[in-house]
């Protein structure tokens, strides 16, 4: 291809995009991306503001994805973006480790109302978080983590608490938690007085 990286799996079903306008993608492109387990995307651009809906609206439904990995991807502000109707479980239906490193216009990874994306963070077992400065809230309230078996932070200016009570009392299969660099954050879980004003709000 003469516009960027578009490494074809070979072996196993993986996929790492570089340097591409992912707007350009050809069908046959398209369905590399809907089988892939793993895709790794590294300064890709082409419009799309968040994951779900935008780029997946682009690729088309990835039902064998588990792995993402997202580097310098500038455009990205939101991992989901809530206000738009759509099913996470089809449009993701296997989703389970996250890496975002280097993504400075991302705000949050849930825009709007996470109702429409608990089942994503109740799947997820493994998340990366590195160098995305403006990231705020990084778990919903509502959300739990039941399956989460690794987090790490890295360089992260997200505020004073990681997680709220509720959030934290779900994570029941947490094995390893990396924090490093975050400057603002005093407590690694929020006061139950937390909780109780966040549901207030």
């Amino acid at each position: 291809m003469n516009e960027g990286s578009f490494r074809r799996p070979e072996r196993t079903p993986q996929l790492a995009v570089h340097d591409f306008d992912i707007s350009k993608l050809r069908a046959s492109e398209r369905n590399l991306f809907q089988l892939s387990e793993s895709v790794r995307m590294k300064r890709v651009y082409g419009g799309c503001k968040n994951i779900v809906p935008d780029m997946v609206g682009v690729v088309g439904v990835m039902n064998s994805l588990t792995f993402l990995s997202l580097e310098h991807c500038q455009e990205i502000e939101y991992i989901f973006d809530a206000t738009s109707v759509f099913g996470v479980d089809l449009l993701v239906p296997k989703f389970a480790e996250l890496h975002l490193k280097s993504l400075e216009n991302l705000k949050e990874l849930c825009r709007g109302s996470p109702l429409q994306v608990l089942h994503f963070f109740e799947k997820i077992s493994i998340l990366v978080i590195s160098k995305c400065w403006q990231l705020k809230n990084l778990f919903p309230p509502e959300c739990q983590l039941r399956n989460l078996t690794r987090l790490i932070i890295k360089d992260f200016n997200g505020g004073q608490t990681l997680f709220s009570m509720s959030v934290a009392q779900s994570m029941e299969l947490l094995e390893g938690l990396n924090v490093k660099s975050s400057h603002e954050l005093k407590n690694i879980i929020g006061s139950e007085e937390d909780d109780r004003s966040n549901t207030d709000n």
